[in-house]
Order: structure tokens, then C-alpha cells, then sequence
């Protein structure tokens, strides 16, 4: 659902649920082949359930977002670019994403996906990350090469490109006691609002025959039967509240999701919370542009950078792997805009620039010495110059980073879609599929446990580094911070 610094008033505590049940997974009760569904939210989480379903035949599916057009311009999905990576842990990840590749990789996405092929970099705390993730990509068949030296690493990069201290990250000698680092052809990084629009578009296609789309709807709450369940959501549209309701009710709100259902016993607010993560671009000029369009995306433990080639208009994006931003606002995702129409940073009618020709998004100052030194590290030729664009993406993170897509066990006929904890995106060609199969109970075991409400849980973000923190108004950038010193 699209984000926003809403209403300052909390939701009422209307929920009245049993205690959780840790052991079992929760089924729909409907026998129905195909129920109605209404989804909240058309993020790439919503958006790629509507289709997913439609698809299979369903026939009465609604959308409903607060954001009056869509893709929504302020959600996360709606971004210049994104990692299309397959370097995790889990190999569950790692099959998932390299099933989304192939599917990237097909006419169906407005030629979003760039295969600029992934450069994963452990680095003294990350080799144990980069090891495991190595060989999960072996395992799913992924074109990798292992980079044993500085010298293999450097070959992954133009010749012509300056390259800063990441190159000398290793010493020769130790092999790879330090810096575990090797090079996956199957990835690279997709234009994010690009592939959005193609999907919406698709979408739209089944508008009068089974898809329903409602926007400028604000959630208010869920509507409940006389045993306290859910059936429906609340909304208010230009100050007039209504109930919907839908044989399942599908909650995909993203970042605003722990703040629309706050309550206690429904459990959400204690597992998950919205984590807001700078974004920074300068902007490269036709000539800089040849020298570094053919650089690999980078996934680097060593500075926790991340960062992709320029676009085709020159922008080159780049950001950190941190533990996030919390706002102090009680609604938990305000937009960050800045331009000369917003006497605040924290207006909720801000834009936020995506393209590098709007408004940049105002972040958090603190935020922009490490960068910078993060990418002089990286490429030292560009580090210091005006930022021409910067942005904070909201996630929806949970406390392990693993989503939650599963049955809420006191609401059979809610279900939840949601907790993409940063890493969603690039699986946007299979979250429909994944997110369908969950409610019709087809998913298989292994991601039902990896998804399951309630599930057990251990270690937290234990993939970034840093500490969350609080950002205020007075803690934001002007356009004077973006500038070069």
C-alpha cells in the first residue's frame, strides 16, 4: 500500500483474538474454488497476488490503495531501480530468485531486467554469508566464478574505471581467510517502476472481467463478524467510512502494515516494524556513462555497499545495507519529500523524486558522510560531487528478514502478504504465485514454514550492520546537504 504520513489517531483495539497457537498451520475454511478476494494494498506484493489469481480464473478480485494513482509514488516498489541478486543464505531464496530471473528475462516486463551479472563480496563479518550464498548459487545451477584474488575481482570491471580502496579489500596472501568474493552472471538489476507499470498493466486487462481496482481508499480497520473475525476492511474515502468485505481478505500494506494494526493480540506490531533506508544518485555524463555502464552490480560485506550501473539517462545509484531509520511520527511510514512546493520535509503531500527530475526525498543527514565514503571506496571518480537525487524506501521489516505469508490464526479468512524486509522486489515475476498458493494451501512445506506467522524466531537483521535509529524533521537534508562540499 502506498506510504504516507497519515493520520496522527491510532486504531482502535477492536481486536479480541485467542493467543496464538505456535505449532499449527492455519487453513481457509471455504471449500469454494474460486472465493472473492479483496487485497489490501497493489504494491508488488498485491499487485502481483491480483494477477496471479486472475490468472487462474478467480473472478471477483479487488484492489484497494489509499494512493489516488498508481504504481504509487511514494511506496517502495516505485523506485528508480532495484538488486535482482540470488546471493542468500537460504536456498530457498536462492531457487525462489533464480525462478523470477527467468521469468524477468521473458517479454513480459517492458525489458526492466539488466543482466550486469552479481559481484558478491564477503567481507571479515560477511565471509560466512558469502560462503553459504556461493553455495547455494552452485547448487540452483547459476553461472558463478570464484574470485580468489584482487586481481580476479578487478576483472569484473572495465579497465578504464578507477577503482578505490575495495580493490586492496584482500591481501594476496590470505587467501581467502578475509574476503570470500565471487561473481554471478545470472543477476544484475531491474528498473523498478518500469517493471511495476508492466505488470499493472497486464493487470488491467481483466478490469471489468473479474478485477475491480479501488484507489484513494484509506484504511481504517478491519470489519468484523459477531465472533470477532475478520471479514472485511474499513475504509474511509473522502471522509465517508464503508465496510468491504470478501470471502478472503488479503493484507499486503507493506511498511504501513504494523502501523494500521497496531493492537497487541493480533500479533503483527511485535513481529515486524517500518525501517526507512537511504538512497543516493549522482548523475554521470554521456561520456562518464560508456566508462561505467558495463560494471557489474556490487553486494559488498566488506563496506555494506550496494550499488548497480547507471541508468540510460546516467544515474548511478547506491545505498547501504543498515538496520534503517525509525520515524518518530506514530504513523511509523511518513513521506519524506522536499521541494520548493513543501514547507516540510515530513509534508504528507510530498513528491518524491524518482527519476532524478523531481523533487529528491529528504534523508537522514547522518546518512550522507558514510555513503559517500562508502562509494569513494568503491569509485573514488565520483564520490564527491552533487548528489542529484536522494530517497528513503520504506521496508516492511520483520524481526528475521523472512516474510510473512501466511493465514492469521484468529482471522481464517485474513490473510497476510506481507514483511518483504527490503529483499521483496526482485522476486516480483513470483510472489503472485507464491503469495496464491499460500491461500489456496498449495504452498509447499519448506516456504510455508519460512513464511509462517508463527514461526520461531532467532538472531535480528543479522545480514546489516549498524544500529536503527530515529530520525526527526530537524534531522533531515535540505538540497544545501546534497551538495559537494
Amino acid at each position: 500500500m502506498a506510504r504516507g504520513l497519515g493520520p496522527s489517531t491510532t486504531i482502535p483495539h477492536i481486536f479480541h483474538p485467542k493467543p496464538v497457537a505456535p505449532t499449527t498451520f492455519t487453513r481457509h475454511p471455504f471449500i469454494m474454488t474460486h472465493p472473492s478476494v479483496l487485497i489490501l494494498g497493489a504494491g508488488c506484493f498485491g499487485l502481483s497476488t491480483a494477477y496471479e489469481l486472475l490468472q487462474r480464473g478467480y473472478q471477483n478480485v479487488t484492489i484497494i490503495d489509499r494512493a489516488n494513482e498508481l504504481p504509487a509514488p511514494d511506496a517502495a516498489s516505485t523506485d528508480l531501480n532495484k538488486i535482482v541478486r540470488s546471493a542468500y543464505r537460504n536456498g530457498a531464496y536462492t531457487r525462489l530468485a533464480q525462478e523470477s530471473i527467468r521469468q524477468w528475462k521473458t517479454g513480459d516486463w517492458d525489458n526492466a531486467y539488466h543482466e550486469s551479472g552479481v559481484l558478491v563480496c564477503g567481507g571479515a563479518d560477511g565471509t560466512a554469508y558469502s560462503k553459504a550464498a556461493h553455495e547455494n548459487d552452485l547448487a540452483a545451477g547459476c553461472r558463478v566464478e570464484l574470485l580468489p584474488n584482487v586481481s580476479d575481482i578487478k576483472r569484473c570491471f572495465p579497465a578504464e574505471v578507477a577503482l578505490g580502496e575495495i580493490a586492496d579489500a584482500k591481501d594476496e596472501s590470505s587467501g581467502l581467510a578475509r574476503n570470500w568474493a565471487y561473481f554471478n552472471k545470472d543477476g544484475g538489476w531491474v528498473a523498478a517502476t518500469v517493471g511495476m507499470k508492466a505488470l499493472l498493466s497486464r493487470a488491467r486487462t481483466y478490469e471489468g472481467r473479474g478485477l475491480t481496482i479501488l484507489t484513494g481508499r484509506r484504511v481504517t480497520g478491519l470489519g468484523l463478524d459477531q465472533q470477532g473475525r475478520a471479514v472485511g476492511v474499513k475504509v474511509t474515502t473522502n471522509g465517508n467510512e464503508e465496510v468491504l468485505s470478501a470471502d478472503v481478505v488479503v493484507l499486503a500494506t507493506g511498511a504501513w502494515s504494523s502501523s494500521l494494526f497496531p493492537d497487541e493480540p493480533f500479533g503483527l506490531a511485535k513481529l515486524m516494524r517500518a525501517t526507512g533506508h537511504t538512497s543516493l544518485t549522482v548523475q554521470l555524463t554521456p561520456e562518464e556513462y560508456e566508462l561505467y555502464k558495463n560494471v557489474p552490480t556490487l553486494f559488498d560485506k566488506e563496506t555494506d555497499l550496494y550499488t548497480m550501473p547507471p541508468t540510460p539517462s546516467g544515474l548511478l545509484k547506491w545505498g547501504l545495507h543498515h538496520k534503517g531509520a525509525v520515524s518518530a511520527h506514530s504513523v511509523s511510514t511518513p513521506r519524506t519529500g522536499l521541494s520548493k512546493d513543501n514547507t516540510s520535509p515530513l509534508d504528507s503531500t510530498a513528491r518524491i523524486g524518482v527519476d532524478g527530475a523531481g523533487a529528491s526525498c529528504a534523508v537522514p543527514k547522518r546518512m550522507l558522510k558514510p555513503m559517500r565514503d562508502a562509494m569513494r571506496k568503491l569509485y573514488p571518480d565520483i564520490a564527491d560531487r552533487d548528489f542529484a537525487s536522494s530517497r528513503i524506501c520504506w521496508y516492511a521489516d520483520t524481526i528475521d528478514e523472512d516474510w510473512i505469508i501466511d493465514y492469521h490464526p484468529d482471522h481464517p479468512r485474513l490473510l497476510l502478504a506481507t514483511g518483504g524486509s527490503g529483499h521483496g522486489f526482485k522476486f516480483l515475476p513470483v510472489l503472485g504465485r507464491v503469495i496464491a498458493d499460500r491461500l489456496e494451501n498449495k504452498l509447499d512445506i519448506e516456504s510455508r514454514e519460512l513464511f509462517s506467522f508463527t514461526r520461531a524466531r532467532s538472531g535480528e537483521h543479522v545480514e546489516r550492520f549498524g544500529e536503527s535509529f530515529e530520525i526527526a524533521e530537524d534531522e533531515l537534508t535540505s538540497s544545501v546537504d546534497l551538495r559537494a562540499k
